[in-house]
């Protein structure tokens, strides 16, 4: 009788040489380490570069081969026991992340972007593929300094926050790190304001969104009886900067997604949307479950 292994999904990085893509690659292994899975780093290359009759054809396959044995190199010594797989492909970096991410088990990128007045409406791969991608999307910027012990996730009491939420309290327990779960039910536009803007809204606000925060500290608390846990409840900041100031310096910060479908994939969340352009510590975008959204 023969028995066959079934390969578990990978890890899925994309790699451009940049510095933001090293720190990528440094937080996937330390993922793929713990979760057992494998690691495929992948290069993208113009296709104009890839026809054999363009001058400059030979030093580009070289370069991308030797940015692929480097960090190989630089993954075995940081993480023996990972196994490392690499590929280099001709065409546009996010479609092909994208593609990859229909059989990956998370995609990680780094980010492509440090000024926060530049590209923000569309075009950074990390936006496209946070859009796109099939698997969840971690996305990771260059840090100094030593991380706080501690996971940080926004709630709203939606299906995709609760993924979040998962991914979160599973992650806190698995390192030993704190969870903070934020919730914000501040009105997020002035124009919205104008029309709720008086005592009795406010306390309902207020009421519901306490209401939300100890129901949900009460679940995750029953799960992970152990996990040091903090409720936020923020009453004036809008979620994407109550997020982001949480989050400051943290080991992860976890976002849901809109859901699965095409057009809210498009829409991809304005609170996402704002972390992403303004991110401080590495984060995870989740996906719904299957045959949810």
């Amino acid at each position: 009788m023969t028995t066959s292994t079934v390969q578990p999904a990978p890890i899925v990085v994309g790699l451009d040489g940049s510095a933001a893509s090293i720190s990528a690659v440094d937080w996937a292994l330390n993922a793929a380490e713990e979760s057992g899975r494998p690691l495929l780093l992948v290069h993208a290359v113009h296709e104009y570069w890839m026809d054999p009759k363009v001058s400059h054809y030979a030093a580009v396959i070289a370069a991308a081969r030797n940015l692929l044995h480097d960090a190989v190199e630089h993954a075995r010594l940081a993480a023996p026991t990972v196994q490392v797989g690499t590929r280099v492909h001709s065409g546009d970096a996010a479609r092909i992340l994208v593609d990859l991410s229909r059989d990956a088990h998370l995609i990680v990128v780094g980010t492509d972007r440090n000024n926060p007045e530049s590209g923000e409406l569309s075009g950074t791969l990390s936006q496209q593929i946070a859009i796109m991608s099939e698997a969840p999307v971690a996305v990771v910027p260059v840090t100094t300094g030593t991380p706080k012990p501690l996971v940080v996730v926004g709630a709203d009491g939606s299906q995709e926050s609760m993924e979040a939420l998962s991914y979160a309290a599973d992650t806190a327990a698995r390192r030993n790190l704190g969870l903070t779960i934020l919730h914000s039910c501040a009105v997020p536009s002035p124009w919205m304001a104008s029309g709720a803007n008086d005592a009795v809204a406010d306390q309902r606000r207020v009421k519901t969104g306490q209401a939300l925060l100890d129901s949900t500290l009460q679940n995750v608390k029953a799960r992970y009886p152990s996990l040091a846990l903090q409720g936020v409840l923020e009453t004036t900041v809008a979620p994407a900067e109550a997020l982001l100031s949480a989050a400051r310096n943290a080991q992860l910060l976890v976002v849901g997604s809109l859901g699965s479908g095409a057009v809210k994939r498009m829409m991809l969340g304005a609170v996402s949307h704002k972390i992403l352009l303004n991110l401080g510590c590495p984060l995870v975008i989740t996906r719904p479950a299957p045959g949810a959204g």
